[in-house]
């Protein structure tokens, strides 16, 4: 699924171009949707890669056996939540439970290998700043504690 959307209120003749170009996009076969709140779509979607990411490389794993990995799920768990409390300091308020959330997406890309492991295998350079590092550094501008995020960080 594809989420499109603006970042700010756009002028008033963006939002047919968009609705026009979401058409496009679900007639050529992509499945897309539009957001009202784009801001909420992208905080939701870091705030799982936080938790699916960093581990992925850590335990060498598909993201579905983070989920069988004790060490790794608990790790997921506190990784989201910190990712999370940084998004509601930041205004964004998840209504789903972002650790439910982010393990059912564990489930349902269970074979995935994700972007990160495959950069990593390829000895590519990571996204991982761009995940966990902006957790961490959100969180010290709205003063929310992120060591495990950190740790994540530091240890790929």
């Amino acid at each position: 699924m594809t989420t499109l959307g603006f970042a700010a209120p756009p002028a008033p003749q963006l939002e047919p171009r968009l609705a026009a170009a979401a058409e496009l996009l679900n007639r050529s076969g992509c499945r897309c949707r539009l957001s009202p709140d784009i801001r909420h779509e992208l905080w939701r979607k870091l705030v799982i890669n936080a938790g699916i990411n960093a581990l992925t490389v850590i335990h060498d794993c598909p993201n579905g056996q983070l989920l069988t990995i004790p060490a790794a799920r608990r790790s997921m768990a506190a990784a989201v939540r910190e990712a999370a409390a940084v998004a509601a300091a930041h205004g964004i308020i998840l209504e789903e439970d972002p650790v439910a959330s982010t393990e059912e997406v564990c489930r349902r890309t269970a074979a995935n290998i994700s972007s990160t492991l495959q950069d990593s295998r390829r000895g590519r350079e990571s996204e991982l700043d761009a995940i966990n590092g902006e957790i961490v550094r959100q969180g010290r501008r709205y003063q929310v504690p992120t060591p495990i995020n950190e740790q994540l960080l530091a240890a790929v």
